[in-house]
């Protein structure tokens, strides 16, 4: 894809302005969502000594709070694609059991898949901090080896490459929860494999657009900002989901073969 990541922001932040009243509040609804149940789990956490916490915030977060993002996404596609909705459609997953349902799949299965990648890297740091602890020569009631501490470096540097890794892994799903508010047809595979298709080629393209936000994140942990920082974030990137799927759209177009599908009309 060769629009910059200046390019989309100038986009974006032209859509924000001309919608600014409705996107501020949508993100404060999301945002008082967060803070509301948040501050439960932080309450129950006092009474429970964190054990309900590990419980209850997960499933806050899976059950709650990614469905209603779900639908911030899908409200600022219909902004993007001139369709003024009511604020109140942010809420648009959890108006019918079929469309909740299907997007809590689509959580699940991204979730599952971020999991396996981070369990899978990681194994060569779990083996190894098996070997450098006390625990495996405890159990075999042996002194632990001396050279073992010589390996801390090591999994060190492990545990940043599994780190790095499961994070390129989890970048090849960023476009599925784009093409999933963009098309109601699309199911969680398709939408899966399309995003693992199109992102081979967009990886670094993402990655340039993250860096040029860092500073707005940056800005978004004073709390108010994230009212202005997170509909522009999130509309930049639409915009540059929207472009990749373009350009996959006209690649597959210019191979000439008829059974290869495309997706999303005028994106």
């Amino acid at each position: 894809m060769s629009v910059s990541s200046a390019s989309i922001k100038k986009v974006a932040k032209g859509i924000y302005k001309r919608n600014t009243i409705n996107l501020t509040v949508v993100t404060a609804v999301i945002m008082s969502v967060w803070f509301i149940f948040s501050n439960i789990a932080s309450i129950v956490q006092v009474f429970t000594h964190g054990y309900a916490y590990l419980i209850i915030m997960p499933l806050f977060i899976i059950l709650l709070f990614l469905p209603l993002f779900f639908g911030f996404l899908r409200y600022c596609w219909r902004v993007i694609s001139g369709v003024a909705d009511n604020p109140i459609a942010v809420f648009y997953y959890f108006s019918h059991h079929r469309h909740y349902l299907k997007s809590l799949r689509l959580i699940i299965t991204l979730l599952v898949r971020i999991v396996i990648s981070f369990f899978i890297f990681y194994i060569p740091v779990f083996v190894l901090d098996l070997i450098t602890g006390t625990w495996l020569y405890s159990t075999l009631d042996i002194a632990v080896p001396m050279w073992t501490t010589n390996l801390s470096t090591i999994s060190s540097i492990l545990s940043f490459l599994a780190t790095v890794a499961t994070i390129f892994a989890s970048l090849k799903l960023y476009l599925a929860p784009m093409l999933f508010v963009a098309d109601e047809n699309m199911d969680t595979a398709e939408a899966i494999h399309l995003s693992a298709v199109i992102t081979k080629i967009t990886t670094l393209d993402i990655i340039f657009l993250l860096s040029s936000f860092s500073g707005w994140f940056l800005l978004s942990f004073l709390s108010l900002p994230i009212l202005f920082t997170l509909p522009y974030f999130i509309i930049s990137y639409l915009i540059h989901s929207s472009y990749s799927v373009g350009a996959f759209n006209e690649r597959v177009s210019n191979t000439n073969y008829d059974d290869i599908p495309t997706f999303i009309a005028g994106a």
